[in-house]
C-alpha cells in the first residue's frame, strides 16, 4: 500500500517539489536539493516491519500516520490528505499490536515470574535474607505493640490528656494541615505586598498552632512516650526548625515550608487503604532495589556498546543533541533511560542511522552511523523496557496480592493476637519487656499452640521453652516500673473476661523485691516482644524469619537456659536449708 510513496524532496522546506522540479541548489544553505525516502518507510518488507515496530511503541506513531495520509506515488510530491483511510490502517494495528499483542508480551513475563516465585518458595528477586526481613516488617505490621501512657495525676495534664485523646483533636489538626497547604499554595512569583503579608502572618499562626499541639502532646503523654513515635519525632523537629523564624531568622524557608507539607503523610495513620499501599511499597524495596540493579548492569551494557557503535557520532539535525549522545558512558546512560521511557526515542535511533542517503557530508560531518543501529534500540527495547520494566510491575502486584492473606502466617493469625493480648496485660505500658518470672504464667494463659493452656509441669514447661528458643535480655527496671506493673496486672485480670487458672493473689505478687539481683538492683532478666514474637512464628507456624537477633555475648541467655539454672539453684538452696535444719537439729 505504501511501497515507495515515502519520497519527498530534501531539504524538507521543499517537499512540495515533486521528482521533476527537485534539482538544483538551495541559495541559503548551498545544499543540493535530491529525492530521497524518509527514514521510516515501507519500501520493503524489513523497513516496513522497523516502522511498524516504533508505531507499536506509540513513539512518534501520529507523525508516521500523517505521512502514509499524505503518501504520493513515487515520482508525485506529498499531498495532503491524499489517502485518509490511512488513519483506520494504524488505529487498527495500533488497537491490535500495542493495545493487545504488547500486552499479552507483558502477560507472558509475569506469569513466568509467578513461576518462579512458586518454584522458589518466595520472591523471585528476593535473596532468603530480605525475604524474612519483609516477613518480619509485615508481623510487626499485622500484630503491632503501641507503647502506652501512664495516666498523669496532675490536673493540668490530665485535662491536656483528655484534649489530644480526643478525637476531635486530631481532625482539627488535620483541617489545619489542609488549611496550610492551601495557603502554601497561594504563594506565586510577582505576588502583591499584601497577599506577602497576609502569607507571612498565616505562616507565623500555623507554627503557633503546631507547637501548641506539641506542648499539649508532650504535657500529656510525657517526652518519652511521646518521642517513641516517629511521627511525633517528624512534627516536633519540623517546630524546634520553625521557631526561628517568627524571630526573623531565615533557616531556609522554602526547605522548611517543603518538610511542612510533609505532614499530609501523617494521614496514612487514619486511612486503612493509605496504610495498604504504603506497606506494600515499603514490602516490595528489597525486590525493586534487587531490580534496579539488574536493570543498571542492562543499561551499563548498552551503555558501553552504545559509545563504543556511536561514540564517534556528533550532534547533527536528526536527533543527537548536546546530552543525547553517546559519546561517553555519562551521555550513554541519559539516552539510553530516555528510550526506556519511550520518550522520542526514535530521534535518536534516526541520529545513529545516518546514511550518505540521507546526508551526503555525513563523512565529512563524522555523522554517518552503522547498520546495527537499528537492532541496537530494537533489542533494548525489548529487555531494557518490555521485560525490565514490567518486573517492576510484577513486583508490586505481588506484594498488593499478598497484603491481605492471612494464609501468611500459617493460618494462625488470631492465636497471634490473642497473644499479643495477654501479653499487653503483663506489660501493661507496652514497653515491649516481661521480666522471666512473669513470662511462665504469660504463657500458662495463652491456649496452644503459642503458649501452654494453663499450669503446667516443669518437665514440659522447660520443653516447651527449648522448642522457642528464646533469649533474655538483661534491662533496666525500676521497682517503681514493676509495683506499677503489679497494680495494673491485678486490674485487667479482673475486668477481663478471659478465664484464669491460677489465684489471682499470686499474680499480684510476680515482682517483689526477690525479683531483682543483689548485684544489680536495677537490671532484670526480661524478654522482648519483638524477638518472642518471630521465635514462635518460626517455631509453631513455620513462618520465614530471622531469628538472628545480634545481642551481645555478655547477655546471651536463652530463656530455658535461665530457668535451668534457676531451678537448680532453688534446688541446690532447698537441699543447704533442709542440711542446715538437720545440723541444728
Amino acid at each position: 500500500m505504501f511501497g515507495g510513496m515515502f519520497y519527498t524532496c530534501f531539504p524538507e522546506q521543499y517537499s512540495y517539489r515533486d521528482l521533476e522540479h527537485c534539482q538544483g541548489v538551495d541559495p541559503i544553505s548551498g545544499e543540493e536539493l535530491r529525492w530521497v525516502t524518509q527514514p521510516l518507510n515501507f519500501d520493503d518488507v524489513i523497513q516496513a516491519m522497523n516502522t511498524l515496530f516504533q508505531v507499536a511503541t506509540m513513539s512518534g506513531w501520529a507523525d508516521i500516520m500523517y505521512a502514509a495520509v499524505n503518501a504520493t506515488p513515487y515520482e508525485k510530491a506529498p499531498e495532503e490528505d491524499r489517502n485518509k483511510w490511512a488513519i483506520g490502517y494504524f488505529l487498527i494495528f495500533i488497537a491490535i499490536c500495542s493495545f493487545f499483542a504488547l500486552n499479552l508480551f507483558v502477560g507472558v513475563v509475569i506469569d513466568n515470574f509467578q513461576r518462579l516465585k512458586s518454584e522458589m518458595e518466595g520472591s523471585a528477586f528476593m535473596t532468603t535474607e530480605q525475604q524474612q526481613w519483609v516477613n518480619q516488617q509485615k508481623l510487626i505490621a499485622r500484630i503491632p505493640l503501641t507503647r502506652q501512657y501512664v495516666p498523669p495525676t496532675n490536673p493540668i495534664r490530665k485535662r491536656a490528656l483528655d484534649l489530644v485523646d480526643n478525637d476531635l483533636f486530631e481532625i482539627c489538626i488535620m483541617l489545619i494541615i489542609f488549611l496550610n497547604i492551601i495557603f502554601m499554595m497561594i504563594q506565586s512569583y510577582g505576588q502583591s505586598a499584601e497577599t506577602t503579608y497576609t502569607l507571612e502572618i498565616a505562616n507565623w499562626i500555623f507554627i503557633l498552632v503546631f507547637t501548641l499541639e506539641a506542648i499539649l502532646k508532650i504535657m500529656g503523654y510525657g517526652f518519652y512516650v511521646y518521642w517513641s513515635q516517629a511521627w511525633n519525632k517528624f512534627d516536633f523537629t519540623i517546630v524546634i526548625i520553625s521557631l526561628p523564624m517568627i524571630l526573623g531568622a531565615n533557616l531556609g524557608t522554602s526547605v522548611i515550608r517543603v518538610f511542612r507539607v510533609g505532614r499530609i503523610f501523617k494521614l496514612i495513620k487514619r486511612a486503612k487503604s493509605l496504610q495498604k499501599y504504603f506497606q506494600t511499597l515499603v514490602y516490595s524495596l528489597p525486590s525493586l532495589w534487587n531490580l534496579a540493579f539488574l536493570m543498571l548492569v542492562v543499561f551499563f551494557i548498552y551503555a558501553v556498546l552504545g559509545v563504543g557503535m556511536f561514540g564517534h557520532i556528533q550532534d547533527n539535525d536528526f536527533g543527537l543533541q548536546q546530552h543525547a549522545n553517546f559519546q561517553n558512558i555519562g551521555n550513554a546512560l541519559l539516552s539510553l533511560f530516555r528510550v526506556a521511557t519511550g520518550d522520542a526515542w526514535e530521534e535518536l535511533r534516526t541520529g545513529t542511522d545516518i546514511t550518505l542517503e540521507m546526508d551526503p557530508q555525513c563523512e565529512e560531518k563524522s555523522t554517518c552511523g552503522p547498520h546495527m543501529s537499528r537492532t541496537f534500540f530494537i533489542s533494548f527495547i525489548i529487555f531494557g523496557t518490555l521485560c525490565m520494566l514490567e518486573l517492576f510491575l510484577a513486583v508490586i502486584l505481588e506484594n498488593f496480592g499478598n497484603a491481605d492473606d492471612e494464609q501468611e502466617f500459617g493460618g494462625l493469625l488470631r492465636e497471634m493476637l490473642l497473644w499479643r493480648d495477654v501479653w499487653k496485660i503483663y506489660d501493661p505500658l507496652s514497653t515491649g519487656f516481661v521480666p522471666v518470672f512473669a513470662f511462665e504464667y504469660l504463657m500458662s494463659e495463652v491456649p496452644p499452640p503459642f503458649g501452654l493452656g494453663g499450669p503446667t509441669t516443669r518437665y514440659k514447661l522447660m520443653k516447651f521453652f527449648l522448642k522457642i528458643n528464646v533469649p533474655c535480655h538483661l534491662k533496666k527496671l525500676t521497682r517503681r516500673d514493676l509495683i506499677l506493673r503489679n497494680t495494673m496486672i491485678t486490674r485487667c485480670k479482673m475486668i477481663t473476661p478471659v478465664k484464669r487458672r491460677f489465684s489471682r493473689k499470686r499474680s499480684t505478687i510476680l515482682f517483689d523485691k526477690k525479683t531483682f539481683d543483689d548485684k544489680e538492683p536495677n537490671r532484670i532478666y526480661c524478654v522482648n516482644f519483638t524477638e518472642t514474637l518471630m521465635t514462635l512464628a518460626k517455631k509453631v507456624s513455620s513462618f520465614n524469619v530471622q531469628l538472628d537477633f545480634g545481642y551481645n555475648d555478655k547477655e546471651k541467655y536463652m530463656l530455658h537456659e535461665w530457668y535451668a539454672v534457676k531451678h537448680i539453684q532453688d534446688a541446690w538452696r532447698s537441699k543447704v536449708a533442709i542440711i542446715r535444719k538437720k545440723e541444728e537439729a
